[in-house]
């Protein structure tokens, strides 16, 4: 009957078939016209209307298969909750033929792997999937011989991302706001891609400021081609750590995008080892008791929010889980018995989150916090790999290792966990 009632925030967006002569108006009762759209002309076509609800915006895109039409609107969505919108004829006969409703990171979560920190979030009035952690990657099947990535990207240096195809060395690509060539020019055959976060610029306020981060909206192929996820029958293995988890400085000193190395990192190189899916955590400057950069909490905080005031759901469970902290809160003069209380906090919590899952301690390969860390490793019955013995680790800048540190970290690292992880 034209009328549509709005009972849950949650909805991201609904979307209709119509064909009409002189367009249509979608207003709310008491309000008036919200938008209207009234240059449709010819009635023989079918016409689609989608209407994104967003934290704080409605918008409205009408378009059909050839063309596309777009008008905008916003005003507060709170304003439209449990009230009825009605979506009128404008200038002559409309006909409604068919109405979903429709999430608009669904498509993209059902034909794309994603692996670590990526969450929904909204942008404006779209409901994208979000991400603001560096050695997160996502990965997918294709028969096309090119591939565009989707996404609005709101960083304060320009992002690096790591593009691999049939397990090559990684392609390094500035991703811009907008559309991002992904590769070209391959063979129509089923192609696997990887796609890392690979280099950020560390400082941005990435968890208290909504606005900040990399919001991918779509992976697009031509249309006689298609896009799925791959088998993947590789156990998952979660690192929490910090900057050297994320792969900070692997590159240089000056912990910007091309300084940093999310694909390099030995978090991510130790997962390729052990072939094993990656779940990337690594935050810098934080630690069991500190927070760190871009005002991201201590490893408690963060592991259970994607965000400031988001939390955490329906994440990949890990079979194993590496946890590597303890610089950060040396470096902070942390009182021991602070480090060891918040320490043992995180071990509780994942222990109740994850009861299936392996938990593994590490000692910093710089040897902080090593007396403290062996004692929680003996009173929780965990094993724990000393790392302050391992060989070869050189670095950057005296705290970061560099490329050569991040390799041999992870060869050694893959070497001690394989028999614990079996």
């Amino acid at each position: 009957n034209g009328q549509i009632r709005l009972n849950s925030s949650d909805l991201s967006s609904f979307y209709f078939v119509y064909q009409s002569a002189g367009g249509l108006s979608i207003g709310k009762s008491g309000s008036g016209i919200l938008a209207n759209k009234n240059d449709v002309v010819d009635a023989s076509k079918d016409y689609y209307m989608e209407i994104f609800f967003g934290d704080t915006a409605i918008k409205a895109k009408t378009y059909n298969t050839t063309e596309k039409l777009t008008w905008d609107t916003e005003t507060t969505i709170s304003d439209h909750i449990g009230s009825t919108i009605t979506v009128n004829e404008y200038a002559g006969p409309a006909k409604i033929k068919d109405v979903s409703y429709r999430d608009s990171t669904t498509e993209l979560l059902n034909k794309v792997q994603f692996n670590g920190y990526f969450f929904e979030n909204y942008k404006g009035a779209e409901k994208l999937l979000r991400t603001f952690s560096q050695g997160a990657s996502f990965e997918f099947e294709t028969n096309s011989t090119t591939a565009t990535l989707d996404a609005v990207v709101k960083t304060s240096q320009i992002p690096n991302i790591a593009v691999s195809v049939d397990g090559a060395k990684p392609t390094i690509i500035k991703l811009t706001d907008g559309s991002t060539k992904l590769f070209d020019n391959l063979s129509a055959t089923n192609h696997k891609v990887v796609v890392w976060i690979d280099g950020l610029y560390e400082g941005d306020w990435f968890w208290t400021d909504p606005n900040y981060g990399i919001f991918i909206r779509n992976i697009t192929t031509p249309s006689n081609t298609y896009i799925r996820k791959p088998s993947d029958k590789r156990k998952s293995i979660l690192i929490i750590g910090d900057s050297i988890t994320e792969g900070v400085n692997i590159h240089g000193t000056d912990g910007n995008p091309d300084s940093n190395s999310g694909y390099n990192s030995y978090s991510n190189f130790m997962a390729r080892i052990l072939n094993m899916r990656p779940l990337v955590h690594g935050f810098g400057g934080t630690g069991l008791s500190v927070g760190g950069s871009g005002q991201v909490p201590k490893y408690l905080s963060s592991i259970t929010n994607y965000s400031k005031d988001k939390r955490v759901f329906n994440e990949t469970i890990p079979d194993v889980i590496v946890i590597n902290g303890g610089t950060n809160d040396a470096g902070n003069n942390i009182p021991n018995a602070t480090f060891v209380a918040d320490y043992q906090a995180l071990i509780n919590n994942q222990r109740n989150k994850y009861p299936a899952a392996k938990i593994i301690l590490l000692v910093p390969f710089n040897g902080a916090c090593r007396l403290s860390i062996l004692a929680l490793g003996s009173s929780n019955g965990l094993p724990v790999i000393d790392m302050s013995i391992f060989s070869g680790i050189t670095t950057s800048d005296g705290t970061h290792p560099n490329l050569s540190g991040h390799s041999k970290l992870a060869e050694q690292l893959a070497l001690l966990l394989k028999p614990l992880i079996q």
